[in-house]
C-alpha cells in the first residue's frame, strides 16, 4: 500500500504543526545545500516560525548573499564591483584633490617663510621699538603654527592652539617637537633673540 499523499492545507492541530515545520524545514535547508554543492550556486535561505522565531541557511554565507541582493534591487544596472570600484575612485580622487591643495599651501608658506627670516641684522632688530619688536615675533609665531598646522592635516595629526602657543613663545618656550621639519631654515633660536630684544615687563 503506497503512502497516503498529504494535502496542501494548514495543519489544525498545533502540535503536529510544529513537529512537520521542524521536519520540511530541515529537508528545505538540505536541498538548498545540494544546490549550492551540485551547482556552485550562493543560496541564502531565511524562514520565521509562526512564534516569530527566526532559522536561516546561508551558502558561503547569509549576510553577504542578503547585502548582494538588496544592492543589486536598488541599482539593478549595476554589478556589485562595478559600483564599489566606482565609490573607490571617487573617494581616491577626492583625497588627492585635498592633498594637493594642502601641498600647495604649505610650499606658498615655505615661500613667504624664506622671505620673512631674511630679517636685519642684529644691531638692526636692536633698533626697533617695542611695538615693532611684538609684530615681529607675533609674525613669525603665526608663520610657524600655520605651517605645523599645514603640514599636521597632511600626516594626520592634532592641530596646534595658535593662541597657547604664542603665549608659549612669549614665555620662552615652545611646544614644537625638538629637529621638527619645516622644509626650510626655521630655528627656535629665532623666537630666543627676539624675546631676549624685548623687555622684562612684557
Amino acid at each position: 500500500m503506497g503512502r497516503k499523499k498529504v494535502e496542501m492545507k494548514k495543519i489544525d492541530n498545533e502540535t503536529s504543526r510544529r513537529v512537520t515545520f521542524s521536519k520540511r524545514r530541515l529537508g528545505l535547508f538540505k536541498k538548498a545545500s545540494e544546490l549550492s554543492t551540485l551547482c556552485g550556486a550562493e543560496v541564502a535561505i531565511i524562514v520565521f516560525s509562526q512564534n516569530g522565531k527566526v532559522y536561516s541557511f546561508g551558502h558561503p554565507h547569509v549576510n553577504p548573499i542578503v547585502d548582494k541582493f538588496l544592492i543589486q534591487s536598488i541599482l539593478p544596472e549595476e554589478t556589485v564591483p562595478e559600483m564599489m570600484n566606482r565609490i573607490q575612485g571617487t573617494r581616491v580622487n577626492e583625497l588627492n584633490q585635498q592633498i594637493n591643495q594642502l601641498l600647495s599651501d604649505l610650499e606658498e608658506e615655505k615661500k613667504r617663510g624664506k622671505t620673512l627670516l631674511q630679517h636685519p641684522e642684529e644691531e638692526e632688530i636692536m633698533n626697533l621699538d617695542l611695538l615693532q619688536l611684538k609684530h615681529l615675533m607675533f609674525s613669525m609665531e603665526e608663520l610657524k603654527n600655520h605651517v605645523i598646522n599645514q603640514t599636521n592635516m597632511i600626516i594626520g595629526l592634532v592641530p596646534i592652539n595658535t593662541a597657547s602657543s604664542t603665549q608659549a613663545a612669549v614665555n620662552n618656550t615652545t611646544v614644537v617637537p625638538h629637529g621638527y621639519d619645516f622644509g626650510y631654515d626655521f630655528e627656535l633660536e629665532d623666537f630666543e633673540f627676539l624675546s631676549s630684544c624685548l623687555p622684562a615687563c612684557i
